[in-house]
């Protein structure tokens, strides 16, 4: 089940990350931003249930572990045009930030809880999401001009964001790979 619902993150992950090069690069309608952040939610919520399965043995616990980010998905597909702006405002400053801490939380809760080689796969995939959350942070439209402002080599600012994502993606994966034994 471990192994089953972090591939289904990662190709949550690369599907949304298509709609979104989609939206960035080639057609600025909101559904393919839309669509992307829906693959998105959907895949958190993957993620979710892996952490549900190693961290909770009741059903009653894993269910809303696991629905939240689904529910969440699924209100950025159904909301009028009309309110995209401001439920891209609640993503940006109210969930997404409860993710990017309850996330990497529950991962170094599973190495605190969990000994041996589980313990080295909690730690792995709680810094790859920290890393993760932080490149994908430093890439956002409102953090980017002030981060060039600030680095003044526009290479570097380029260069940066993306960087972190890969490496966050190769301490996910080593870590994902022994929890998943």
């Amino acid at each position: 089940m471990f192994n089953l619902a972090i591939a289904l993150f990662f190709l949550s992950l690369a599907i949304g990350r298509g709609f979104y090069v989609v939206f960035d690069f080639y057609v600025s309608e909101v559904l393919w931003w839309r669509l992307g952040t829906f693959f998105q939610w959907a895949g958190l919520s993957c993620v979710s249930a892996a952490i549900a399965v190693k961290l909770f043995t009741r059903k009653i616990i894993q269910y809303p572990f696991i629905s939240i980010p689904i529910v969440i998905g699924c209100a950025i597909l159904l909301t009028p045009y009309e309110y995209i702006d401001t439920l891209k405002l609640y993503l940006i400053y109210v969930f997404a930030p409860i993710y990017a801490i309850l996330v990497p939380a529950f991962f170094f809760l599973i190495a605190w809880r969990i000994a041996g080689r589980i313990r080295l796969g909690g730690l792995l995939c709680g810094v790859g999401f920290l890393i993760l959350y932080a490149g994908r942070t430093l890439q956002a439209t409102l953090i980017e001009p002030w981060l060039g402002t600030v680095i003044g080599w526009e290479a570097l600012v380029l260069l940066l964001p993306p960087t972190l994502v890969i490496i966050a993606l190769f301490f996910i994966v080593s870590g994902s790979q022994i929890l998943g034994k």
